[in-house]
Formats: structure tokens, C-alpha cells, sequence
């Protein structure tokens, strides 16, 4: 008994690690250790401008996902936005520091005031199905996987909950983001790159 329960356990302990862990250097998760001194030296300067930089208590949140230095010397924090723990998809806030790690401007490219219900009605599985039978109308057989994240998504003035689906075509003639609203199921917007 021990032995066939022992892969199933190993499994969802894996999977808990997943989901509670950090994810990738670009994607970490808001809860991961911040060992560099420039995001912390940004996160410290965001948190005491957080009315300024229009940044709601509760509901508002900026994480980290890159550093980068240039040839000047200047460091450069990437910060992605988060609305009640989703991240907002194209949202971003970047933090330029000198050397010192003294602040020196903050590029803002945060949308403001975002209000939407985060609780999925729709589940990522349903919206990823929307998503493939789409692709496959247009004549493409799709690609195993996909990533598939929850996001607020600002789109013709509104706010709404979506799954971001990117899927590629077989072949590798087309990659796509499907953004399907988690409330209704409809495809909101989506995007075409050919991969050449």
C-alpha cells in the first residue's frame, strides 16, 4: 500500500511546490525572497511613494521580475502590476537607481483605478479548450501544453478577468495569446505572431 501511495504523494507535493514556490526569473511570485539590493532599495522606495505612484492600499501591488545594469552604471527594476493578487497584463512599473541605489525617476506604466471581480466563473481548462477550437477553425492543429495564467486585462476602457492562452500551431508556423474572459468564456481579444 505505502508504495503505490508513495507517487501520488511525491506528485502533490511537487505540485504544492509549484504553486506556492517562486516561479521563473520572469514570473516570480509575490511572496519570494528578495535577496538583491536594488529591489529592495526600489520595492523600499515604492512602498513609502505609494499614493504618488497611485498604488491602492489592499488592492494594488507592484513584484519584481528583473534588474538590469547598462553600460552607465544605472540600475533598472522592472516591477509587474498586481490587482488583488493578479497580475495586470501589460501593466508595469520600472524603478531607475544610480549606483549608490538612490532612486532617480520611475518610469509608470501602470493602469490606474482597475476594478474587476477576481474570481474566476470559467475555468482555465474551459478557457483553454475556447482558445484551441478557435485556432483549430482557422485550419491549425494545435501544439500540445500551453501556458495558461490568470490576468486582468484592460481592454476598450473596461477591466476584466482573463485566462491568457498561448498556444503554438503545429509546425511552428503560429504562436497566439488568447485572452478568454473567466466570467463568461467570451474571447476578448487575441493576438497572431508568426514564428519564423
Amino acid at each position: 500500500m505505502m508504495s503505490k501511495l508513495f507517487p501520488w504523494g511525491l506528485a502533490f507535493g511537487l505540485l504544492a511546490l509549484m504553486v506556492v514556490g517562486c516561479d521563473d526569473d520572469n514570473h516570480p511570485c509575490a511572496t519570494c525572497p528578495r535577496s538583491d539590493p536594488a529591489e529592495a532599495a526600489a520595492l523600499d522606495y515604492i512602498e513609502t511613494h505609494r499614493a504618488e505612484l497611485g498604488l491602492r492600499d489592499e488592492v494594488d501591488e507592484v513584484v519584481p521580475y528583473r534588474v538590469q545594469e547598462d553600460d552607465l552604471g544605472m540600475i533598472h527594476v522592472r516591477c509587474h502590476q498586481f490587482y488583488k493578487g493578479v497580475r495586470v497584463w501589460g501593466g508595469e512599473m520600472i524603478v531607475h537607481l544610480n549606483a549608490a541605489l538612490e532612486v532617480v525617476h520611475v518610469s509608470n506604466g501602470m493602469f490606474l483605478n482597475v476594478v474587476v471581480d477576481v474570481k474566476p466563473v470559467i475555468s482555465r481548462w474551459t478557457a483553454g479548450q475556447t482558445a484551441r477550437d478557435h485556432f483549430h477553425e482557422d485550419g491549425y492543429l494545435v501544439e500540445r501544453g500551453g501556458v495558461i495564467e490568470s490576468v486582468v486585462f484592460r481592454w476598450l476602457g473596461g477591466d476584466y478577468l482573463c485566462w491568457s492562452v498561448v498556444l503554438r500551431a503545429m509546425g511552428g508556423v503560429d504562436k497566439r495569446e488568447y485572452f478568454v474572459d473567466a466570467h463568461t468564456g467570451e474571447i476578448i481579444y487575441w493576438r497572431s505572431s508568426i514564428i519564423s
